[in-house]
C-alpha cells in the first residue's frame, strides 16, 4: 500500500516556515511524567516526513487521551491540523501539536517509511514540502510517485525564506484567513488572532475583542498577604475568554477599560480556566502582567459581536445539578423589597433582593440579586432579566443566585428578550405557572444577622491563586436553630 508523507515538512517547520496540514509519521512516543507543580503528564514525539525526523514535538495536554488510548502508536501516519512552532532558545524550536488526525494506524502501516536523518539547525536541503507517495520497505527506501520540483521555495528559484512572524499554523489561525497559514490581519500591536485559537503554547499574539463585562475591584487577605483584582469578559467572532488583572496591573488597567468598548490586547499570560466559576466556553483564561499591552480600537468594530448567552429554559433547571452555572432569562413576575444580612466574619452588611422569574415554559424560579445590583434594580414594569453565569441552588427546591462573576442585564436588546416580552404581554401575565422554588424566602425589607443558605452562592474566585474569596458564611436552619458553617 502506498502512503503519502509531506517530505521536507519537518525541516521547513523547524526553520520557521508554515506548512498547511503536514502529513507525518510517528516514530517514537515518550511519556514525560509530571513534576511537582505540573498538573498533567506530557508526551514527546519523534516525527518523520520520510527524509528528516525531529524529536522536539510535544503533544498538547488536551490530546493526552489519544496517546493513552493507543491511537498514536509507533509508525502511525498523522495529519497535524493545528500546531505551533515556538522558539525556546536561539537555535531550538519546539512543535506543539494542538489538533491531530490519524490517517493510518501504525499497526496497518507496519514499519518506518524511508530512512530519515535527524534534523539539525542550519542543515541545507532542497525539499519542497510536497505530498509524496511512499511505500515502506525493509531497506528503508522511499518509492516516490511524484518527482521533486526544482530547487527553491514552492518551486521558485532561490533559497526558502521563513516568514517574518511565525506564530499559529493550521485550520483556525489568524483573523480573516481561511486556512490560517500566514496572511494575518494586523493591529497596532501585532498580528490579530481569534480568541478560540489561543493556547498557552503561543508566545506572540494579539486579539481584537469587545469587553462584555467589567467587574469591580475585589480585595483579599490571607496568610500569604493581601491583594486586589478585577476581571473582564472578552468576545470576538470566534468565542469568549476571561481576563484578570492583579495588584499593579489592577491599578494600571482598571480605569483604562470600559464595558462594551473594543480593544487590541497582547502579551498576556494564558492558563487553564477554572470552569467552576464561569460559563464562558473556553479552556483557557487570561492574566494581565507587566508586559501586557492594551490599545483602544478606534475604527469601526461592527464585526465584533455583543455578549453571547446559552440560555436554559426555566423548566430545565430541575435537571441541572446543584452549584452549576447557567445562563437564564425570564420576566420578573415579582420583586421583593431589598433586605440586608450581616456576615459574621466581617460584620458587614450585604444587601439582597429576591426576584421571581417566569418564562414561556409556564415555570417560575427565584433569583437572588446582591449588592449594587439588588439596590439598583427597578421592581416595577415586569422587566426582562437575563443573567449569564447564575449559580443553581437546591435551597427550597431549585433557586438561582447571581454571583460576583455573573453578568445581569435588564431588558437586553436580544431576540430571546423580545420573544418573552411578546409572550408576557399577550398571554404570559394571565397563565397559570408552576414554581421550582418552595414557599418562603420572598420576605420584604428588614435586617438579619444570620446568613441564609444562599450565602455560599456569593463565593468569588481569586483567579491567579485558584482559591475562594472567603468573604461570606454559610448558615442553615436545623431544628429551629441557625448553625454557622464557614468555608
Amino acid at each position: 500500500m502506498t502512503y503519502s508523507l509531506t517530505q521536507g515538512a519537518v525541516q521547513r517547520i523547524m526553520n520557521g516556515e508554515d506548512i498547511r496540514n503536514p502529513v507525518l509519521q510517528i516514530l517514537g512516543l515518550k511519556k514525560i511524567t509530571a513534576s511537582q507543580g505540573n498538573v498533567q503528564d506530557r508526551y514527546r514525539l519523534l516525527l518523520s516526513d520520510g527524509l528528516c525526523q525531529a524529536s522536539s514535538a510535544m503533544l498538547a495536554t488536551q490530546l493526552n487521551g489519544m496517546a493513552e488510548s493507543g491511537q498514536l502508536e509507533i509508525n502511525t501516519i498523522i495529519q497535524m491540523d493545528k500546531y505551533l512552532c515556538n522558539q525556546v532558545n536561539n537555535d531550538r524550536r519546539v512543535i506543539i501539536m494542538l489538533q491531530v488526525s490519524v490517517l493510518n494506524p501504525g499497526s496497518v502501516v507496519g514499519g518506518k517509511i524511508g530512512d530519515p536523518v535527524n534534523y539539525q539547525p542550519g542543515m541545507n536541503s532542497n525539499l519542497q514540502g510536497q505530498q509524496i507517495g511512499t511505500t515502506p520497505n525493509p531497506q528503508g527506501q522511499i518509492k516516490s510517485s511524484i518527482p521533486p520540483k526544482p530547487q527553491g521555495f514552492l518551486g521558485k528559484g532561490g533559497p526558502a525564506q521563513p516568514p517574518q512572524m511565525p506564530a499559529f499554523y493550521g485550520n483556525k489561525g489568524t483573523s480573516g484567513v481561511a486556512g490560517g497559514a500566514g496572511g494575518a490581519s494586523t493591529g497596532p500591536i501585532g498580528a490579530v488572532f481569534e480568541i478560540d485559537s489561543l493556547t498557552p503554547y503561543q508566545n506572540r499574539w494579539t486579539i481584537k475583542a469587545r469587553v462584555t463585562k467589567k467587574s469591580g475591584i475585589r480585595t483579599w487577605s490571607n496568610s500569604r498577604g493581601e491583594g486586589k483584582l478585577f476581571s473582564i469578559d472578552l468576545i470576538d467572532q470566534s468565542g469568549e475568554i476571561r481576563a484578570t488583572a492583579f495588584n499593579q496591573e489592577c491599578d494600571k488597567f482598571y480605569e483604562m477599560i470600559e464595558a462594551n468598548k473594543v480593544y487590541y490586547i497582547s502579551k498576556a499570560a494564558l492558563k487553564t480556566a477554572n470552569k467552576a466559576y464561569t460559563t464562558i466556553k473556553n479552556d483557557y483564561e487570561m492574566t494581565f502582567n507587566h508586559d501586557t499591552q492594551l490599545v483602544p480600537c478606534n475604527e469601526a468594530a461592527a464585526d465584533i459581536p455583543q455578549m453571547q448567552h446559552d440560555f436554559v429554559p426555566i423548566n430545565g433547571l430541575a435537571q441541572i445539578s446543584k452549584d452549576s452555572l447557567v445562563d437564564i432569562i425570564g420576566v420578573c413576575k415579582h420583586a421583593a423589597d431589598t433586605s440586608t444580612i450581616v456576615t459574621k466574619t466581617t460584620n458587614k452588611e450585604l444587601t439582597k433582593r429576591e426576584l421571581t422569574l417566569v418564562d414561556d415554559t409556564n415555570t417560575e424560579v427565584r433569583l437572588t440579586l446582591w449588592g449594587d445590583e439588588a439596590e439598583k434594580f427597578n421592581p416595577t414594569g415586569n422587566a426582562i432579566v437575563a443573567v449569564k453565569g447564575a449559580r443553581v441552588s437546591d435551597f427550597g427546591g431549585v433557586s438561582l443566585s447571581a454571583l460576583m462573576s455573573s453578568t445581569t442585564t435588564i431588558n437586553p436588546d436580544i431576540s430571546e428578550a423580545h420573544r418573552l416580552r411578546g409572550w408576557w404581554d399577550s398571554v404570559g401575565n394571565t397563565v397559570q405557572t408552576s414554581s421550582l422554588t418552595g414557599a418562603g424566602g420572598m420576605g420584604g425589607g428588614g435586617r438579619s444577622r444570620f446568613v441564609t443558605r444562599a450565602a455560599p452562592l456569593l463565593r468569588g474566585q481569586i483567579c491567579g491563586e485558584e482559591n475562594l474569596v472567603k468573604s461570606f458564611l454559610r448558615g442553615f436552619m436545623r431544628a429551629g436553630f441557625f448553625l454557622w458553617v464557614s468555608y
